[in-house]
């Protein structure tokens, strides 16, 4: 296979997009991926494929015809598809689309709503991977008592393989090894936090809560709170990285060395810590009840993860719920081991699931190829 990927929008979709990227190159199957935005193409780089910087969505078109690309992966379909970032606005004349996204993408469209269609879906998509699970996919359904309406145009090219990213296995060597490079003791807590690009919206809420529970609980012992983002915290148990980590190995050996991370809603970290069976806390905007039933909010996609005992969540302005679920997360044996068993219960690897059905779906054109060629 030949596979293009647009790669837009944040770290958050590149690594998705990376997680089957990788699985690919495994397969020997032929990667490469275009992008407008020059932080991540340095990522992509980093990672040994190939990539090329493109100004337009035209341009991607010229280089996708060019690559004679059996696929092209949209990552995700609104950021590629809308706004500053788009990469591809017309379908390849070869190609099969697909994209990478979680169910809420495909809700906001103009299809079905009057008015602030912010999240159009592009209607040329041939398949779309949900990137988690079919029984989480399902449970946030409106017909199943979930959140979402997803209209049978969409509907119908779904596929919920599993968690992309599926994450990496981490041995308890890289685990020890992580914790000592940073001085953190046996008997240590550590907390590491990653808000991504929500971090300036979270960190007034969070910097009181910080100073708040951390000074408390290292009253009775160490307990390191570990993140890149600055806060204005000059206590010893804060650990400011200047740079985040060298690749997504590191990040991800940080997420299991950690007894619990807290991070913004994003569905490129908490596959990750289900998948290390990590402790976690969500943090989501407050849930604005006036808005419309259409409108996606953070914290309807995190909600029946919380319902399946994967993780925790809490609205940004919440002080009082946050310092008591962080305390809980640290201290309370009986919700952390809950909690694990759940995410073990839960987890599966979506990269294999997708890789399959990328098969399939080539096997059929090519087979109807055939057909119209007789």
């Amino acid at each position: 296979m030949r596979v293009m990927f647009c790669a837009s929008g944040g770290f958050g979709e590149l690594t998705q997009g990376l997680a089957v990227a990788r699985y690919l190159r495994k397969k020997k199957d032929v990667v490469s991926f275009i992008s407008r935005d020059d932080s991540l193409l340095e990522l992509i780089k980093a990672e040994g494929f190939s990539s090329h910087k493109v100004n337009s969505p035209d341009e991607s078109i010229k280089l996708i015809n060019g690559f004679d690309a059996d696929f092209v992966f949209m990552c995700n379909s609104k950021t590629a598809y809308i706004g500053k970032s788009a990469t591809l606005t017309k379908k390849p004349a070869n190609a099969m689309v697909c994209c990478l996204d979680s169910n809420w993408l495909f809700l906001n469209d103009k299809r079905t709503c009057r008015e602030n269609c912010n999240f159009t879906s592009p209607d040329f998509l041939d398949r779309i991977y949900i990137v988690f699970p079919d029984n989480i996919y399902k449970a946030n359904l409106q017909e199943n008592g979930g959140h979402y309406k997803i209209i049978p145009f969409f509907k119908k090219r779904i596929i919920a393989p599993g968690f992309i990213p599926g994450g990496i296995r981490i041995s308890k060597k890289e685990r020890d090894k992580f914790r000592k490079k940073y001085g953190i003791a046996k008997g240590d807590k550590l907390v590491f936090l990653y808000f991504g690009q929500r971090y300036k919206k979270i960190k007034p809420y969070f910097e009181k809560v910080a100073n708040d529970i951390f000074c408390e609980l290292n009253k009775k012992g160490k307990v390191w709170l570990m993140t890149k983002h600055k806060f204005n915290i000059t206590a010893p148990w804060y650990m400011h990285l200047k740079k985040l980590f060298k690749d997504e190995r590191e990040f991800e050996t940080a997420i299991d060395a950690a007894d619990l991370v807290i991070q913004h809603h994003g569905m490129g970290t908490l596959p990750k810590c289900i998948r290390q069976q990590t402790p976690v806390l969500c943090y989501v905007p407050p849930l604005k009840k006036e808005l419309p039933y259409y409108i996606h909010l953070e914290t309807y996609e995190v909600k029946p993860f919380v319902k399946m005992g994967v993780c925790k969540m809490v609205a940004y302005d919440n002080y009082l719920l946050a310092k008591e679920s962080i305390k809980e997360l640290l201290y309370n044996k009986e919700l952390i081991e809950n909690m694990k068993c759940n995410q073990k219960l839960h987890f599966s690897n979506g990269e294999k699931g997708c890789y399959d059905d990328l098969k399939n779906l080539l096997r059929k054109k090519k087979k109807n190829t055939k057909i119209k060629s007789k």
